[in-house]
């Protein structure tokens, strides 16, 4: 599982065999000395702006300064966002991934307004991982105010958004996105 090995520590096995008989003078085994891989580490996110309007400024996302042991390589990034609450943001919550894993450190996405529940608040993360899986994360927040659109679009976009991230459905906020687009 999981956390069960401490990262960077060497773990040695050994496996024994010995005929059924009580005769423990003939002995067989073999040994196997590992080390414990971690997820890349000292990195950091970053969002530029770091405030935009919904729909109209192009946000920047970056991985920076991520480290790794070279045998661990390549390095993937999947870069997200959620929409839940300032007060949700340290539990489990649905994230909005901006495209799929991939080595590229960084990505240009416009975003959707934050709840006005959250100061327009936007959860922004980077999932960082190495070939064998393990990952770390870093977050940061960014506020995305609402662009001056028609109340029609609006209330469209507010609510598919609303019912798309309460059941944690991804396809849905896209279609949102299309449908309130094409009001605007």
């Amino acid at each position: 599982s999981p956390s069960t090995f401490v990262t960077g520590k060497t773990y040695s096995f050994r496996l024994s065999a010995s005929p059924s008989s009580y005769d423990s003078t003939v002995m067989a085994y073999a040994s196997l000395s590992a080390t414990a891989n971690g997820p890349p580490t000292s990195g950091e996110i970053q969002v530029s702006p770091t405030a935009g309007m919904s729909f109209n400024t192009s946000f920047l996302f970056k991985a920076l300064y991520w480290i790794e042991d070279s045998s661990d390589y390549p390095i993937f990034y999947v870069f997200r966002y959620s929409l839940r609450p300032a007060a949700d943001f340290n539990t489990t919550r649905s994230f909005l991934s901006l495209g799929l894993a991939s080595q590229r450190s960084y990505i240009g996405s416009e975003l959707p307004p934050g709840f006005a529940s959250s100061n327009r608040s936007l959860l922004c993360s980077v999932l960082v991982s190495d070939i064998f899986g393990a990952t770390a994360e870093e977050r940061v927040v960014i506020t995305v105010l609402n662009s001056t659109v028609s109340a029609s679009a609006s209330a469209t976009l507010n609510r598919t958004m609303t019912e798309a991230v309460n059941l944690g459905d991804s396809g849905a906020v896209g279609q949102g996105v299309n449908n309130a687009a094409s009001d605007l």
